[in-house]
């Protein structure tokens, strides 16, 4: 998550265009507008800690808290361990996510494991920016600690981004019931995962093949399905590289 902010932020902004993941100098910030999620999250209580087997790292543990990285991005991480010490050590560690508040809007990025989590990060960034209306929800992975709380973000309005790999995945029954397997090997069987709904009828989607988003991935990492940067761009259509190298990720300062 961190990579991706720094890798943004650092991007500038083509002739022209607006780029949906940072603030443009002298731009107003949107008029406050409440906004009702379908999913309540009032129902949803943690469930209790996994013990046979421990997972890697306990989704049901995970205590969300929101840290400004400055210019309008926040990350939203796990304040209950140390996360960065973990990942510099190479221990497993909660995936970490955030949002990014520009003048259309929230952009959300990751909405991890399972729908406790999810509504854990809803509800910090509804703290921290209140009446704030969230646009988009970005996931970056098909795999399940990125985009399984999706679901917790549908509202009028909002558009779910992803990379057109993942969304073929994830529609297919057979493929999500197997990646849910897989997600439960890993991080526990009674972290609320077979609850999660990652897609629903209810979302508004914005794949290839949509005529105002430029998306991105730039290189291949664990799977084809990942996005790494998306830009709005109502002149241009669409299109999805798989295999565009970055140059950014040639960058010292940003690798």
């Amino acid at each position: 998550m961190l990579f991706l902010l720094q890798a943004i932020n650092a991007m500038p902004p083509a002739a022209g265009r607006h780029l949906l993941f940072a603030t443009t100098p002298g731009t107003t910030m949107p008029t406050p507008t409440p906004q009702e999620f379908l999913f309540d999250c009032s129902l949803v209580q943690r469930l209790p800690a996994q013990t046979s087997p421990t997972p890697a790292w306990d989704i049901n543990l995970v205590v969300l808290e929101v840290r400004a990285l400055g210019d309008g991005a926040y990350a939203l991480v796990d304040g209950s361990s140390d996360v960065k010490a973990k990942n510099e050590n190479g221990i497993a560690a909660p995936t970490s996510g955030g949002f990014i508040v520009t003048p259309a809007g929230i952009i959300v990025v990751e909405t991890y494991l399972n729908d406790h989590t999810a509504c854990q990060a809803r509800n910090l960034i509804v703290q921290t920016m209140p009446n704030v209306p969230i646009k988009y929800v970005v996931t970056t992975s098909h795999h399940g600690d990125h985009i399984y709380g999706n679901s917790v973000f549908v509202a009028e309005g909002v558009k779910f981004v992803m990379h057109k790999n993942t969304f073929t995945s994830i529609s297919d029954e057979d493929f999500l019931a197997g990646e849910k397997s897989f997600m439960q090997g890993g991080f526990g069987y009674g972290g609320g995962i077979q609850a999660t709904a990652p897609i629903t009828e209810d979302m508004q989607m914005l794949l290839a093949g949509d005529s105002d988003l430029d998306l991105t991935h730039a290189r291949r990492r664990q799977s084809g399905r990942k996005v790494l940067r998306a830009r709005a761009d109502p002149r241009r259509p669409v299109r999805v590289a798989r295999e565009e190298p970055d140059p950014l990720l040639r960058q010292p300062d940003h690798r």
